[in-house]
């Protein structure tokens, strides 16, 4: 079996956004079936699949699952900054993926966009959030969110590996999982569960990502990486 390959731009607006096809094996066979777009999916996660044709106003009910309120409220806030940015006024009462096609009709993919994004700050043994402002681009804006409603119906096999991140240095992250704060290792590989095969390295401490195209010069400048910083221990011995 081959690996997924990665969804278009145009796709990627279509599946967050709307209605959209997707195969499902059912015995020795593959079939075809319609379901709901993935901010859709999402919403019906926090509230139990009740708010079907209701507005933004139903995110008042009692959510069903904190994790993916927590995604649903930053996705929509982002979308909300990205469409204000672009429109010049503040978005009406619609809901997010409507915004969100909008946005994406008009911008281009490789177009400089701002959002806010939470990182968590651990100072004296207290945990705080701030929001700071991310730049990145269009499309790796809706990869972001794709993968993330992607990856929190169906999570990825994770590999963590401890040697430093060639970007920011970090060696260790901070997640939060259900409901509490764990210590991890910064950089993680991602396993595809349908074929057994690692997709892409992250760092979870700055948000760097590297396809499977680039593991073979990453290794190499991780390696050099770790003997340089092994090298410098030794001076400062």
């Amino acid at each position: 079996m081959s690996a997924p390959e990665t969804p278009s731009y145009d796709d990627m607006i279509r599946d967050l956004s709307r209605s959209h096809p997707v195969v499902v094996s059912r015995d020795d066979s593959d079939e075809y079936t319609s379901v709901d777009g993935l901010i859709q999916q999402l919403r019906d996660e926090v509230f139990g699949g009740t708010d079907k044709g209701a507005t933004s106003g139903n995110k008042n009910r009692l959510p069903l699952n904190a994790p993916a309120l927590d995604l649903y409220t930053l996705i929509d806030r982002q979308i909300s900054e990205v469409w204000g940015a672009t429109f010049a006024r503040i978005p009406g009462a619609d809901k997010p993926e409507r915004l969100l096609a909008q946005w994406a009709a008009h911008a281009n993919p490789l177009d400089v966009t701002i959002v806010s994004s939470p990182e968590t700050i651990y100072r004296n043994g207290l945990e705080t959030v701030v929001w700071l402002k991310d730049e990145t681009t269009a499309i790796n804006l809706l990869s972001r969110w794709h993968r993330s409603i992607t990856e929190l119906f169906d999570p990825p096999r994770v590999a963590t590996n401890p040697a430093a991140c060639v970007q920011c240095g970090a060696r260790e992250s901070w997640q939060r999982r259900d409901g509490q704060t764990v210590k991890s290792t910064a950089l993680a590989l991602i396993i595809d569960r349908s074929t057994d095969r690692a997709k892409e390295m992250r760092c979870r401490a700055c948000g760097a990502i590297w396809d499977s195209s680039v593991f073979e010069w990453l290794n190499g400048a991780i390696e050099a990486n770790e003997k340089r910083l092994e090298d410098l221990k030794k001076v400062g011995a």
